[in-house]
């Protein structure tokens, strides 16, 4: 009897936990800090599992990769448990927003299996104060006063004066693009050239959005700086060693704009 009544608590335990085993699995991501998010943006991230009851081998989030399409990571990920929960698993790391999510859930693929996590966050897209550089193209046409005298003569001696006005004004704002670009260029290469201290540092990457949208491409060691000014720039005080590594990860894009 006694065998029986052990053999049904060992099925009834395996059938339990074959059920929970079962359950959906639930993701929800958020910032650490600022909920409010731009397109460039470094921040800390926190993702939520949960019930995640056995091994949690198969969730890893690694340095370098795209992830849900619309963030880029900085570092790997760490794993810890909930003390209130074992069964939650908290993932925590650096990443970027790359690109404003158009909905507030997205798809996970681990393994073979699609999981959907929910995102508590806002984000916004990245824009500049200043007009003219809000649009760059990536092939100007070199205006020269010959190139404006030509298409003048050949307009005017159609009968298309009105076809001259828009061309002419279209490629004076072309002109004047490029002028803002160049200037605005200047502005940072100069910040970047001469940069030398705390203050200096920490304007220039609370700023990183405006001079961000100068290059074609954001490098390894611009993402490194990131990550090392994140983990520094909430600190009182800076030691020497911290010092010396926000000099060092700086000096390796110092010239960007050269």
């Amino acid at each position: 009897m006694k065998t029986i009544v052990f053999i049904s608590l060992i099925l009834i335990s395996t059938l339990n936990l074959s059920v929970a085993s079962s359950e959906p699995l639930n993701f929800k991501m958020r910032p650490l800090e600022n909920k409010k998010i731009h397109e460039g943006d470094v921040f800390r991230a926190r993702i939520q599992i949960w019930p995640v009851l056995e091994s949690d081998e198969a969730f890893n989030i690694k340095k370098g990769q795209s992830f849900l399409k619309h963030f880029y990571i900085v570092e790997d990920f760490t794993k810890s448990r909930s003390e209130n929960n074992a069964d939650v698993l908290f993932m925590e790391g650096l990443m970027i927003l790359i690109s404003k999510p158009q909905s507030s859930s997205l798809e996970w693929k681990i393994g073979e299996v699609k999981h959907f996590v929910q995102l508590e966050l806002e984000s916004e897209k990245t824009t500049l104060d200043q007009k003219a550089l809000i649009v760059f193209e990536q092939a100007e046409e070199k205006i020269t006063s010959f190139s404006l005298l030509y298409y003048l003569l050949a307009l005017v001696l159609l009968g298309g004066l009105p076809f001259y006005k828009r061309i002419y004004y279209s490629l004076m704002r072309k002109s004047e693009i490029k002028k803002q670009k160049e200037k605005f260029k200047k502005f940072w290469g100069d910040r970047f050239s001469s940069a030398s201290n705390r203050d200096e540092f920490e304007i220039i990457y609370a700023r990183k959005r405006e001079w961000l949208k100068l290059i074609t491409l954001q490098t390894p060691p611009i993402v490194e700086f990131f990550r090392v000014m994140e983990s520094v720039q909430y600190k009182k005080g800076w030691d020497e060693e911290e010092t010396t590594t926000v000099k060092e990860t700086f000096d390796n894009i110092r010239g960007i704009f050269n």
